[in-house]
């Protein structure tokens, strides 16, 4: 299963083998098609800028070595003649790729990668994975039930610009709870659900692990809740789906 340590929504591979290539032998410079990741950031940056007021997406993509081996000396974006660098950090996140949109859609996204030279081209050498974060902007404690609504309404809005269009769209879950992920393990949560100055006792928070918890929304609703608060230490809060939905997706916080 997928563990996730912050407010994650989900992750997919982009590819067996990163940076791979036609032919035997691999050589300095290994390229592949990068039209379908800069779709993403193009339907992501396309969003109506009130969508993302409330809620916003990060992608980032990382960059695995399955080998044994080092990662490539430099990461870039190739265009024809125009190459744009995108930076690797040293665990492996690639940087700036939303830059691709300043590309055409016959970009490709190359590693140099000396260290690899004359290795057969089709070996597990590297893996690429996308990572979505889905996550409320505001963080300072307090959270008020119409932000949340709306903010759920948002995410999915989100999710379809980035995995829907037409009949998908009815694949993408609704996003009917409040996660809260601790930056660190707790063991008490201080996560209260209020009407008014008044802490609501009836409202179950669900603990998925030490570190996240789940709250509905629509138990928010039929106490009369107005607001949640989260104390004792940093967090994020993201909207997702029961906790059931989020276990047959394989996402489970740790």
């Amino acid at each position: 299963m997928r563990k996730y340590t912050a407010y994650v929504a989900g992750a997919m591979l982009l590819g067996a083998t990163a940076f791979a290539q036609d032919g035997e032998l691999r050589e300095q410079i290994n390229c592949f098609p990068a039209k379908n990741i800069r779709a993403l950031f193009e339907n992501l940056q396309a969003l109506p800028p009130e969508s993302r007021t409330i809620v916003d997406t990060e992608l980032s993509i990382q960059v695995a070595v399955l080998d044994g081996g080092v990662l490539p000396q430099r990461a870039f974006a190739r265009d024809g003649e125009v190459e744009l660098d995108m930076g690797l950090r040293e665990d492996g996140e690639i940087m700036h790729m939303a830059r691709l949109v300043e590309l055409s859609e016959a970009v490709e996204f190359c590693g140099d990668d000396p260290s690899r030279v004359g290795q057969p081209a089709d070996g597990d050498t590297m893996q690429m994975g996308l990572t979505t974060k889905l996550r409320f902007l505001k963080q300072d404690g307090t959270h008020s039930l119409a932000d949340m609504e709306q903010g759920a309404k948002d995410g999915r809005d989100h999710y379809k610009a980035l995995f829907g269009g037409g009949l998908k769209n009815m694949f993408i879950p609704k996003l009917t709870h409040m996660m809260v992920v601790y930056d660190e393990p707790m063991a008490k949560p201080d996560i209260s659900v209020l009407k008014g100055e008044e802490v609501l006792s009836d409202v179950t928070i669900e603990g998925l692990s030490e570190k996240a918890y789940l709250v509905a929304l629509k138990d928010m609703k039929k106490t009369g809740a107005d607001s949640l608060t989260v104390a004792g230490g940093g967090y994020s809060l993201t909207p997702v789906p029961n906790a059931k939905k989020l276990k047959s997706l394989g996402i489970v916080p740790e």
